[in-house]
């Protein structure tokens, strides 16, 4: 997003480039395409006046969330199971406790099939698709809590499932960097600790309520910033680059990291001590044995952090 005016008294008034986080330095050299997101530029001129840029996320990564993208499809806000929005009151939040009862009732409604685990596992329908659904609880590790939610993860053409948080781009990584391939036994970022169901999916099909919210658009932020200042303000389309556009931004990865590190210390005096004075403790990985415990999961933790793969998912959709 550009805007080609800012005059003196509008950045002190609103603060509209923030000069902390924005840099002087590139405004007209700096290829927008090779930066992160949210990464931002101006330039000042000699009569106090500014221009000023910023890579934004596309629509697709910040005004969607794991449900709409499970089901592969764009309702420009946060999809929500049940045809007449029983899990939400008209926002985000859940107002009902998102227990699996809830969740299978609720994606039923909107035209969703139960199917057996083997059937979602080793084949493709010949129409629509399958998705899983989980739950979570209220829970806690040294680092922080969860509240209760659902969460959606869906098989790919390629055989693999992938998920998405909501602002967050697409990844088809388990918590330990690892390919989804059974997403049953598969250790999901974010303690969904409760599996709900396979589910056979058309979208084309289905009844899909939400909350959609026009205003949430990043054209909608450009028309908001261009009535405010009376200056011009555009919009340009850039190349998808995995590397930066894939990334997690720094609150989730870190979350992401931390919730690896804590499970890394799974049946240590540290895990013990520290659920013996009350809270739930996540469930074992079903998987742990053949990632290799809480060594491996030390390893994988470690290697991770090395190569940065918790900041390189490459599935968003722009």
């Amino acid at each position: 997003m550009s805007v080609s005016l800012v005059t003196l008294a509008q950045q002190q008034e609103y603060g509209i480039i923030n000069m902390d986080k924005c840099s002087g330095d590139g405004f007209d050299t700096v290829d927008p395409a090779s930066v992160a997101l949210e990464a931002c530029f101006y330039k000042h001129f000699a009569n106090g006046s500014y221009a000023y840029w910023i890579k934004k996320p596309g629509d697709w990564r910040t005004n969607s969330n794991c449900y709409c993208y499970a089901l592969n499809v764009y309702k420009g806000g946060f999809c929500i199971p049940g045809a007449s929005n029983i899990l939400s009151s008209g926002g985000a939040s859940p107002s009902v406790t998102p227990s699996c009862e809830v969740i299978r009732a609720a994606a039923l409604a909107d035209g969703a099939r139960l199917v057996p685990r083997q059937t979602a596992l080793t084949t493709q329908p010949a129409t629509g698709h399958y998705i899983g659904l989980l739950a979570r609880a209220s829970a806690c590790n040294p680092y922080h809590c969860w509240r209760e939610d659902f969460h959606a993860i869906r098989r790919d053409a390629t055989g693999m499932w992938s998920w998405k948080e909501p602002g967050g781009p697409a990844s088809d990584l388990d918590l330990f960097g690892n390919k989804i391939t059974d997403p049953q036994a598969a250790r999901l970022p974010g303690n969904y600790d409760q599996w709900c169901g396979f589910f056979w999916v058309d979208p084309s099909n289905m009844s899909i309520g939400g909350n959609f919210r026009e205003d949430y658009k990043v054209a909608a932020m450009a028309n908001y910033y261009e009535q405010l200042l009376g200056a011009p303000v555009s919009l340009a389309p850039l190349p998808y680059n995995a590397t930066t556009d894939g990334a997690f931004d720094s609150w989730a990865a870190k979350g992401y990291v931390d919730d690896l590190l804590w499970e890394s210390k799974r049946g240590t005096r540290n895990w013990d001590a520290f659920y013996a004075s009350g809270g739930a403790a996540p469930p074992l990985n079903p998987n742990a044995g053949a990632q290799g415990g809480p060594a491996g999961a030390a390893a994988a933790a470690a290697a991770a952090a090395q190569r940065g793969d918790l900041c390189t998912m490459a599935f968003i959709q722009q």
